[in-house]
């Protein structure tokens, strides 16, 4: 697992089950945002105890919680239940904002960056001044 990043405990149907699933909405949040995290299958068969294949041991280890899905931030704290989890997904800046934000500071920090007008469109660009 990479560090730094929040790992995302999730059920056998991982992305692939129906659409109100709530490990598919979880991850489809969390892919739109563009935040990067692992993944681990922590559930095996069916959300019924009695109808599951293999233990939720390693999951309560991690996590204090046997219920998916489940984020473990890199700080160590665990957010339970997908509502919880999609609460705090929309809370994070989008990934692609804070690139395209940093992408247009250095821009902005070139030499030859000058914000200008034109006169016979009367509409501005930023770039570079046009000859003539």
């Amino acid at each position: 697992m990479s560090e730094g990043l929040p790992v995302l405990y999730v059920c056998h149907g991982d992305g692939g089950g129906p659409r109100v699933h709530p490990c598919r909405r979880v991850q489809e949040a969390m892919r739109a945002k563009g935040i990067a995290y692992d993944k681990v299958i922590a559930g095996h068969g069916s959300p019924m105890p009695w109808r599951r294949q293999g233990s939720r041991d390693e999951l309560r280890e991690a996590t204090g919680e046997d219920k998916l899905p489940a984020l473990k931030l890199p700080d160590g704290t665990v957010i339970t239940h997908s509502r919880a989890i999609l609460a705090w997904v929309k809370e994070q800046p989008a990934a692609n904002q804070q690139r395209r934000a940093g992408e247009l500071l250095r821009r902005s920090e070139r030499p030859e960056f000058t914000p200008w007008r034109s006169s016979t469109l009367g509409f501005g660009c930023l770039g570079a001044r046009p000859d003539g």
